[in-house]
């Protein structure tokens, strides 16, 4: 038989030793825990008997007399008699107190003097303690140090209309993005911009998540698309992001304060705007496609939205005369608009070459134009004009009609505006008009002269 290592009797001997030491500690620790119960029962049992002897006095079970004579030499007081913790209340109904005056006195020789009480030591009264109070105070206090009190009281909080919002999802900004775009496309005519403002969103917060995004982040954007577009499209883009976060909170996405609500919006002027001269317009076509040409004049000669101008059926057109009523897409209501003879001569020829229901067509798909942005972009950098949209052509229908003396009420019905302030900003365009009235005032000067 081969001999133990001494490493092997070293880790025998540390075993032994660490269970020892196991067994003595248990011990010692199930002695101390008997050693406070019996400790806890013995107060308990004295708080009873204090109790007990209190009731007892009251009730008259046990007479006040005995009370007043002090213990035997030797001999022990009994329990009701050293339990009364509040003898002068008790004994004051039928026993004189020895210190009337509230202080002792010397006895008055020919008056009866009290007889002489004794009174029993006061013991306090200690109440029962309940064990699990103490541990329940105990876990309390755990759960204050540690923060878990808190948030519960803080979840709580969040109750809205009885229900219970739950953790906040890990949605990205494009993840939210493309599910709120198949509801735009369902509830919204305008969901093609949303679309496209998207996609800008999308190039900045993409990969970020809906609880990361806060005011800092935004103001960033505002500052880095200020670089590249007006005012006014910023604060587009930032309205349709703070829907975004209504929406999130309204589908139970997102839970917090909107971050957009604590950002400023940019200031906008809409008093200035770009128009195209003749000149310009001139430059412009020539550079242009020829289909392309068409819709730009037909636009600069009726004014009319690219949304309406790419909507507009044959039904809707009067060609005996020259005039067009149709629904306009953003105010929902009847547009009655007569035809110049360049707008005219433009649906007459498209007229001719009728192979779709829609006015303006693509002639290699024979289908609806989708977008014509890009051709008119390409058209404008060949021409050299920078600034010019389909919307700069509206523009310019309703500057070249004030400028020809209309006034602003038949401008507005022409454009079909829903309120007359949106047709206020083409006055200063009205030149001449202006200059005829200050004339007035030297006409009328005049005449007085010759009188």
């Amino acid at each position: 038989m081969s001999a133990i290592s001494p490493r092997l009797i070293a880790v025998a001997v540390g075993v032994f030793l660490v269970v020892v030491a196991a067994v003595v500690f248990g011990f010692h620790y199930r002695l101390k825990r008997q050693e406070q119960r019996s400790q806890k029962v013995q107060e308990q049992v004295v708080a009873s008997d204090a109790a007990e002897s209190n009731r007892k006095v009251v009730e008259g079970e046990v007479p006040i007399a005995s009370l007043g004579q002090p213990p035997a030499a030797g001999s022990t007081p009994s329990p009701e008699s050293s339990a009364v913790t509040t003898p002068f209340v008790n004994a004051a109904k039928t026993v004189a107190h020895p210190f009337p005056n509230g202080r002792a006195s010397e006895p008055v020789a020919g008056q009866p003097q009290a007889p002489a009480i004794w009174y029993p030591p006061p013991q306090p009264i200690t109440q029962p303690v309940d064990p699990q109070a103490e541990i329940r105070k105990q876990q309390l206090a755990h759960q204050y140090a540690r923060g878990g009190r808190c948030r519960r009281l803080r979840s709580t909080a969040t109750l809205r209309r009885g229900c219970e919002y739950g953790n906040p999802l890990k949605v990205t900004i494009s993840e939210f993005g493309q599910q709120y775009l198949e509801y735009a496309k369902a509830n919204k005519r305008s969901w093609l911009r949303d679309e496209q403002i998207m996609k800008h969103l999308n190039g900045f917060f993409g990969n970020m998540l809906l609880t990361d995004v806060g005011p800092l982040s935004i103001e960033r954007y505002k500052l880095d698309r200020m670089q590249a577009v007006a005012p006014a499209t910023v604060n587009r883009e930032i309205a349709l992001l703070k829907h975004l976060f209504n929406m999130a909170e309204q589908w139970d996405i997102y839970r917090g304060r909107n971050p957009v609500k604590r950002v400023k919006f940019l200031a906008e002027n809409n008093l200035q705007f770009r128009f195209v001269t003749e000149e310009d317009e001139a430059r412009l076509l020539k550079c242009c496609s020829p289909y392309l040409q068409d819709l730009v004049t037909f636009a600069i000669h009726t004014g009319l939205r690219l949304g309406d101008i790419l909507k507009l059926k044959w039904e809707e057109v009067d060609i005996g005369q020259d005039g067009i009523c149709f629904l306009v897409q953003k105010t929902r209501r009847i547009l009655e608009l007569p035809l110049n003879d360049e707008a005219a001569r433009v649906v007459g020829a498209w007229h001719g070459m009728r192979k779709s229901p829609y006015v303006f067509y693509n002639p290699k798909t024979g289908d609806q134009f989708k977008d014509l942005w890009l051709g008119l972009k390409k058209a404008c950098r060949k021409a050299g004009l920078k600034g010019i949209t389909w919307h700069t052509f509206r523009h310019t229908f309703a500057s070249r009609l004030t400028r020809e003396g209309a006034d602003l009420v038949t401008v507005k019905e022409l454009l079909g505006d829903a309120n007359i302030t949106t047709t206020m900003r083409y006055a200063h365009t009205n030149r001449s008009a202006k200059q005829q009235a200050v004339r007035l005032l030297e006409a009328r000067r005049d005449s007085r002269d010759k009188q």
